[in-house]
């Protein structure tokens, strides 16, 4: 829809009614007043209603108009931090048995204290914890990790680096990067996920287990590490149905992945030549690509080409002749 057809929308929805309206993780200033500017026209904005913006950047938050009020997330303490450590490290669906309980718990206070209050480190390391434990593998992360704080995200980077590393085999970590190639804060479907991991070859033939079954241990295994987060599940056996990927994780996947050319993300043409230099990924995600392909060698060897949003033109797809995985889920006509 047109913005006018929002704004009217909006218009016949929330007149007469109190409402609250979040906007979640905003990290442009023009959005808040993108939509304030929509809200004018609602009748009754005094009735009580409000909007929460909840942002990672301070100048967005401050961008909002003076009459608002700024509340400034604070650091877990340190009580605070073991309990939800504790938490992801001793899973209820976990039996731990009291005497393990016992003996790792002055370590992992020291552990929870070296995540500076952070909760998504608490939550990634948590996830590693509760598949490793062993007293000499905690006792060993209390010295071995570098802690010091150059960037804001680092010492969360440092722990999905470690978790990364800790994954049991090649093909799962080649999964978790895989997931990476989705756009951020997109919910993916288990089975639509499962169907691309084996089309891509990333899942391994086991007697007396389909594919299937083992990309589904998979995903509950990513989604025990905390690496990835069930949206939804099933209400009849509890299995996962979908999932989501933090966009801190989602980051750090990306830049993994493309290291190891696994596959580039593609905005516009001038992604295409920028990566042109470094390990060539033959598999290739759109988000919502701006322009036209470039048919030079890099694309014309092209394995997997995923489609969000927005496809260029139809026509470059017969020039792909070594492509074998071909998604157009979100290719909107």
């Amino acid at each position: 829809m047109g913005e006018e057809e929002v704004q009217e929308l909006l218009h016949q929805f929330l007149k007469s009614r109190r409402f609250l309206l979040v906007l979640d993780d905003v990290w442009r200033s023009n959005s808040y007043s993108e939509i304030n500017r929509i809200m004018n026209f609602m009748p009754d904005v005094e009735n009580g209603s409000r909007i929460m913006l909840t942002t990672r950047d301070m100048n967005v938050a401050m961008h909002v108009n003076k009459r608002s009020s700024v509340h400034e997330m604070k650091l877990l303490d340190e009580r605070q931090s073991w309990e939800l450590l504790e938490k992801k490290a001793f899973p209820h669906y976990q039996n731990v048995h009291t005497s393990d309980r016992s003996r790792l718990t002055p370590i992992g206070k020291k552990l929870a204290a070296k995540c500076k209050g952070l909760p998504l480190a608490l939550v990634v390391l948590g996830g590693y914890l509760s598949r490793n434990l062993d007293h000499d593998i905690w006792s060993g992360l209390v010295d071995n990790l570098d802690w010091e704080t150059r960037k804001d995200d680092e010492p969360v980077w440092n722990i999905v680096a470690r978790s990364y590393n800790y994954l049991p085999n090649h093909q799962l970590k080649s999964c978790f990067l895989y997931v990476a190639c989705f756009p951020e804060d997109h919910i993916i479907r288990v089975a639509r996920l499962c169907k691309l991991w084996i089309a891509e070859g990333l899942i391994p033939q086991r007697p007396n287990r389909t594919m299937e079954e083992t990309g589904r241990e998979y995903i509950n295994k990513l989604a025990q590490r905390c690496m990835l987060q069930a949206v939804e599940r099933s209400k009849v056996h509890g299995s996962i149905k979908s999932v989501v990927i933090h966009d801190v994780l989602r980051n750090w996947g990306v830049a993994e992945a493309r290291r190891e050319g696994l596959f580039n993300i593609w905005n516009n043409p001038t992604d295409c030549e920028k990566f042109s230099d470094s390990i060539p990924a033959y598999r290739v995600a759109l988000h919502n690509f701006a322009g036209h392909f470039g048919i030079d060698v890099t694309v014309l060897m092209l394995r997997t080409l995923l489609v969000f949003f927005k496809l260029p033109t139809v026509s470059v797809l017969c020039s792909l002749k070594c492509l074998r995985v071909l998604d157009l889920y979100g290719l909107k006509v």
